[in-house]
């Protein structure tokens, strides 16, 4: 007799429900029930390098970012679930370093302990085009996310949409003064799309502690930070996180480590909880 969990059994059954026909299937169901959409929470996150994951200190954390949970997945175009752990979302440098993935489902798991929380998710170097204008409708990185999350469209509770850009736009500078219009213009597209006009969408402030000629002082900063300012009072349902004093990794001086992902999450869960945008963990 098996000694899997009678939970993650249950898990497994709705999983493979979803994955049938390349996520196309409608009715999916958890161990043979219909499924109350209510219970499963997706969380689509995306951004630069650090939304990739570009650290695996401190040590003390790693079983917060590697180690799975029954409740914790992560989902892919067609179909592709797997049990969460880091990284979540990779892009060609990551290796084995954790972004915030984890601690955006562990954050959201301790909020709702009876829901099934799940990541769709994508970092991308600013070196390579992670920037905002590439993730725009139509742009290379889009659909990196938004195919995913269309496969789930009707079938699961969104969550909310965490995005990390800003500091990489040292990468894109030309486009710089527009940055407002563009995170503006992809909040837009990612809702309408999903049908999800009142979707929180959570972006990262620029790194206060960021160093190597990215800092707040630098050109890209100084142009682009006033315009998040402003963010909150363009978007509706739109809050930024503020960075002053999270954990940057010594190593590269303007990415953040895993107690600095933790501390990034619970502080965008926080701007979610105070605002009353929580309606999945009542």
């Amino acid at each position: 007799m098996s000694t899997r969990p009678s939970f993650v059994c249950a898990i497994l059954s709705f999983l493979a429900a979803c994955g049938a026909s390349n996520g196309a299937q409608q009715g999916a169901a958890l161990n043979g029930k219909p499924l109350n959409p209510d219970q499963v929470v997706v969380f689509i996150h995306i951004g630069h390098s650090t939304m990739a994951g570009r650290s695996d200190t401190p040590e003390y954390l790693r079983p917060f970012n590697y180690e799975t949970h029954p409740q914790l997945w992560a989902y892919s175009a067609g179909g592709h679930w797997r049990q969460a752990k880091e990284p979540l979302s990779p892009d060609s440098m990551t290796g084995k370093w954790a972004g915030p993935g984890m601690s955006i489902l562990r954050t959201a798991l301790a909020l709702a302990p009876d829901r099934t929380m799940v990541s769709i998710g994508h970092g991308h170097s600013g070196l390579n085009g992670g920037v905002c204008r590439n993730y725009r409708k139509g742009r290379p990185l889009y659909d990196t996310v938004m195919v995913a999350a269309r496969e789930l469209k009707g079938r699961v509770t969104f969550g909310a949409i965490f995005a990390m850009f800003g500091l990489s736009e040292v990468n894109d500078l030309a486009n710089a003064p527009h940055f407002g219009d563009c995170i503006a213009g992809l909040a837009q597209e990612m809702r309408a799309e999903l049908g999800e006009p009142e979707l929180p969408f959570i972006l990262g402030d620029w790194e206060v502690g960021a160093r190597a000629g990215v800092g707040p002082d630098s050109e890209a900063g100084r142009i682009i930070i006033p315009q998040v300012k402003q963010l909150p009072a363009r978007i509706a349902f739109m809050g930024v996180v503020p960075t002053e004093g999270l954990s940057i990794n010594p190593a590269d001086e303007h990415h953040l480590d895993m107690a600095g992902n933790k501390q990034w999450a619970e502080r965008a869960f926080g701007i979610l909880k105070s605002n009353g945008w929580i309606r999945w963990a009542r």
